[in-house]
């Protein structure tokens, strides 16, 4: 049996569903795939690695749904801006929490 051909169009509507049944967006390590149990998501975002089942290649599920549904990727996070650092930016009111004593 070769393996199902695949579509940009199709993997985000999987997508969907996982998040549905999971709470979470799936991810190249996530197992198996809620709408297609015959697939899982490492195969799925293989192919969009290599461009093989019909893909294009040079893609991967977390590009993927950055450009459809808007999910983070964690490779194209912006900046941090003047000012701020990877604790966050600092509170101006000398106490923990940010709150007036």
């Amino acid at each position: 049996m070769s393996a199902m051909l695949l579509t940009a169009e199709l993997i985000p509507g999987w997508a969907d569903v996982q998040r549905a049944e999971t709470g979470k967006w799936p991810r190249r390590e996530c197992g198996v795939v809620v709408a297609a149990p015959t697939e899982t998501w490492y195969l799925v975002d293989s192919a969009m690695v290599a461009g093989t089942r019909g893909l294009p290649g040079s893609d991967s599920v977390a590009k993927l749904l950055a450009r459809k549904r808007g999910v983070r990727y964690a490779r194209n996070l912006p900046g941090l801006s003047a000012g701020e650092s990877v604790r966050g930016p600092r509170s101006t009111s000398g106490g923990p929490g940010g709150g007036r004593r």
